[in-house]
This record gives structure tokens, C-alpha cells and sequence, in this order.
């Protein structure tokens, strides 16, 4: 295998997301997100490298979008 591929095993696909309409889906998104998730997921903002409080979850599961859900 050449550097840089990775092999997966027994892995379950996640589900597609949804298709939406852009702009219903953005008025709905800012009416329910909080503003800096919806900087992030609607306007490509991103937090300070390594400040996320996420870095410290070890736990295992499935980690979904928050807007979409998959």
C-alpha cells in the first residue's frame, strides 16, 4: 500500500446527506444554530486552531453534522 493510504475495515457507511434548498436552509439554520456553528457550517469560519473543547472527547460513537444530522 503507498504512504499516505489507509485501509478501513468493517466499517458502516454513513447515511447521504440531504439535499436541501440553500437559501430555506440557511433562514432555518440561523434560527436554529447557535452563531458560531452557523459561521462555521454555512460561512466557512473556523475557531482557533486546538481551542475546540471537542479535542478532549475520547469517547467512542458517532459524531454527526449538526445541521444535516448525518
Amino acid at each position: 500500500m503507498s504512504a499516505g493510504m489507509v485501509q478501513v475495515y468493517g466499517q458502516t457507511p454513513l447515511p447521504k446527506p440531504k439535499k436541501l434548498s440553500v437559501q430555506q436552509d440557511r433562514e432555518k439554520l440561523k434560527q436554529t444554530l447557535d452563531p458560531q456553528a452557523y459561521q462555521v457550517l454555512c460561512n466557512e469560519a473556523t475557531e482557533a486552531p486546538f481551542s475546540s473543547p471537542l479535542l478532549a472527547i475520547k469517547d467512542k460513537g458517532i459524531y454527526v453534522c449538526k445541521a444535516c444530522k448525518a
